[in-house]
């Protein structure tokens, strides 16, 4: 069994891992290639200088499913106007995940990388 100290060490390996994957653009992104298995993903908007703003991170139990949903479900609630949502999902929302099998890893990871992120929205 690994030691608690050892455990958060490679938590945090695994969450600098995860924040150094490629960070896919949604409008362009290839819906097909997401796996349907379990995983952790982190929602994020970018700006014109570039710099990151992450918004939700969650995980879940099948990426394809929770990820075709919340990537329009939850940007259109928190706008108020369509265009406006289309606009932000056109041009500055990006999306990174990793599969993770695991409930508990995709959960320990999912603090993890909130703990280095601090993103606006959690639903953990």
């Amino acid at each position: 069994m690994m030691q608690p100290a050892h455990r958060w060490n490679d938590l945090q390996q695994r969450a600098k891992l995860f924040l150094n994957r490629p960070a896919y653009k949604y409008s362009t992104m290839d819906t097909d290639k997401l796996p349907q298995t379990g995983g952790v993903y982190l929602i994020c908007l970018v700006d014109d200088t570039l710099e990151e703003t992450p918004l939700y991170i969650n995980f879940t139990s099948n990426l394809r499913n929770e990820i075709l949903t919340k990537r329009t479900a939850f940007i259109l609630t928190q706008l108020k106007s369509p265009q406006k949502a289309a606009e932000v999902l056109k041009s500055n929302c990006y999306l990174r995940y990793i599969a993770e099998s695991d409930p508990k890893e995709q959960m320990a990871l999912t603090v993890a990388i909130s703990l280095e992120l601090k993103p606006l929205y959690l639903n953990n």
